[in-house]
Formats: structure tokens, sequence, C-alpha cells
């Protein structure tokens, strides 16, 4: 693979004798042109430069255990394919607290444990092996109303962040070695801040693969319920029936989004793109969550005339529920009740041909959304690929 630098842009000076030799591939690091490092141009074969053998740089790579092939292959331990389940269930119980309560006994007795309780949702971590059946114990704890199942392979997802983690590793080794060896002070300093971006970029990878490794470990299963009322006593009815799937739209529930097309969008920093048969979901290191599809619904409305449908739907059911418009997007804003809120966004954009895009986006809590919200929105407002 050849990645190619902009005819503007230029090399490192006192690095492009020292390009970086990982297992046959050869690394070197771009400047914009403030004179700032950008990124590193991986090139399938190295190139000999006068006076500088391939050779010279191998052996140490090799001692630190970040040759290529370490870093294409799975790491030891890993199985065959990494895989996660992710499960929805609705249920509707005359005691919910005694409901849960059983459902925790049951998740606990399997290794897993409570990842979060907010309201009438709480969501379990469970291990792989015993997803399947910790999920249909759970379905004979009430009434089941809803009910989904959806499976992902991340193990492509790993392995790519993986290998670019232990690239970073041995970019940042071979820039320490150059920064003793620098002869100037300015060349220090630059080699100084690119060391920096280095060093952020492998906490990032690193808080990647670890989620990654943890949701391969551990598969997720998210449990709403409701308390069972008589007939007289029912919510809400809803007496259209183009509208009841807004009803189904919830941050902990991908049904509605799997039921559309799959919709790509740029990937947010600090986030990863998952590969999920029929829905494109980013998620970051500490639980963000942004997936998007896309729809045609009847009737033909426009992009307020939508918006406003939804949150006429789902704004009672939330503490505060506000619109922005975000490039060619409107997104609306819920903020849960509870005292640690989670926030909830749900982007629409009707097309000329009248189909709608729609983004969804989960922040666990306010402090995810300050730390994510930037990136996020930046790519909603870039609009779909």
């Amino acid at each position: 693979m050849r990645l190619t630098a902009h005819p503007n842009r230029r090399w490192f000076p006192g690095l492009l004798a020292a390009a970086l030799v990982l297992g046959g591939c050869a690394g070197q690091v771009i400047m914009d042109d403030a004179g700032r490092p950008e990124r590193m141009a991986i090139k399938s074969a190295p190139a000999q430069t006068p006076g500088f053998a391939a050779t010279d740089m191998a052996a140490p790579l090799a001692r630190g255990g970040l040759v290529a092939a370490e870093a294409e292959a799975a790491p030891a331990g890993a199985p065959a394919r990494m895989i996660h389940h992710d499960g929805f269930l609705h249920l509707r119980a005359p005691r919910p607290d005694a409901l849960v309560d059983e459902a925790t006994r049951l998740v606990e007795e399997s290794g897993g444990h409570v990842e979060r309780l907010e309201g009438d949702t709480v969501v379990f971590r469970v291990p792989v092996a015993d997803f399947q059946t910790v999920f249909k114990k759970l379905l004979a704890l009430g009434d089941v109303l809803d009910q989904s199942v959806t499976t992902e392979d991340i193990t492509e997802a790993f392995m790519d962040v993986d290998l670019r983690l232990n690239i970073a590793r041995a970019t940042h080794q071979r820039l320490v070695a150059l920064l003793a060896k620098a002869p100037g002070e300015k060349e220090k300093i630059r080699i100084l801040k690119e060391i920096q971006r280095i060093r952020i970029e492998m906490e990032t990878l690193n808080a990647q693969r670890e989620r990654l490794r943890s949701l391969a470990a551990f598969s997720r299963i998210t449990l709403r319920i409701e308390t069972r009322r008589s007939d007289a006593d029912t919510g809400r009815q809803e007496s259209i029936t183009a509208f009841e799937w807004i009803h189904q739209l919830s941050p902990f529930n991908a049904q509605v989004a799997g039921s559309g097309r799959p919709l790509e969008f740029h990937v947010p920093e600090g986030m990863v793109a998952l590969e999920r048969k029929g829905l494109w979901v980013a998620e970051s290191a500490i639980g963000v969550v942004m997936r998007a599809s896309r729809h045609t619904r009847q009737p033909a409305g426009d992009t307020a005339f939508w918006l406003e449908a939804v949150r006429l739907r789902l704004g009672p059911d939330y503490a505060e529920a506000r619109v922005m418009d975000v490039g060619a997007f409107k997104v609306l804003r819920l903020e849960d009740r509870s005292e640690t809120p989670y926030i909830y966004l749900v982007g629409i954009h009707v097309t000329p041909a009248r189909t709608i895009e729609m983004v969804e986006v989960y922040y666990p809590s306010l402090e995810h959304e300050r730390r994510y919200q930037k990136s996020i929105l930046a790519s909603i407002g870039g609009g779909a690929r």
C-alpha cells in the first residue's frame, strides 16, 4: 500500500534519511504547510538511501518484537474469530424491581455483571459463551414486548487497530533514538512534537483495542422493563400506524436502524467503525455509539416534518428535548431524566428523492457528550459518504 503526500506538503528534513523499516514496510513522516508532522506514509518496500542500510533498523525492531509478521498475526490466545452479540429485551411485569433482581442474579451466575442501570433500563455484560443461555432465561421473566439480537464479527477491526498500534510503537521507538542524535535544538523540538503526537495516537489506539477486546469477551444485553397495568391504565396509543416505528427508537436498541439500509459517515475522531451486517456503527473505547441508516417512509414529508414527528413522540419521555441544525440534518437532542442522564441524538435529513437519512448517537453521560460532541457533529455535518 502507498500513501502519497499532497504536492504542497514537505518531508521532515531530519527524518527523510531515516525511513522506518517494519518487517519490509518503510514509513516516512509527512509535514503540513506549517511545518507540523501530519502522518506516516507507508510504502511496500524500503528505499535504499545512500549511506543507510535497511538492516541497520530491522535488527532493533525485531528485538523489540515489532516486526510486521507479528503485527499481522492474531494476538496470542485470541479466538479464531472475535464475535460480539448485542441483545435487546423489552419486558412487561407487575413488579419491575423484582424482575431486575432476578435478571441480575441470572447474569451474575454466568460470570457477567451489571454495566449500567438507568431508570427502567438495565444493561448487562455477559460472557460470550453464555449469551444465548442467559438471553433465553431472561425471556421467561416477563411478557415479551420486543426482542432483537445482532451479532458482529470484530476480528478485522481488532487486527487493523492492533497493526496500527504496533506501527505507532515502532515509530515512537525510532523517534526517541533520533532525538538522542539530533544535531540542533530546532530539529529536537520538531522531533519532540512528533513524539508527543505519536504518544497520543498510541493511547487512542490502545483504548480502541481494549474496547474491542472487551466486546469480544463480554456480549451485551439491554433489558427495558415496564409495569404491567390494566387495560384502563394503559398509556397513550398511537392512532396512526405510519408513525409507530418512532416509538421503537432507543439508544439501547438498533432495531429501527437495522430495518433500514446502511448509511456511512466519516468515522469521528476517537471512534472505530465496526462491521455489522446491514448496519453502519461507530463506537468509542468508552461506550459512545453512532449509527446511521436510510429509510423510505410514508407520508412523504420533508426534514422538518419528520423531525417534529420524532420530537412529539419521544420528547415527553425525556427531561429535555432540543432541536439543532447540523449541516443538512436537523438533530433532536434528548436528555434522560435520571440523576446521571445519558444523551440521545436523533438526526433526520430527507433527500430530494424523499428518502429519510437517519443518524442516532448515544452518549452515556454529559461528560461523554462534552468529549465527543465536536467530532460527532462534524461527522454529521459533513453528510453521508
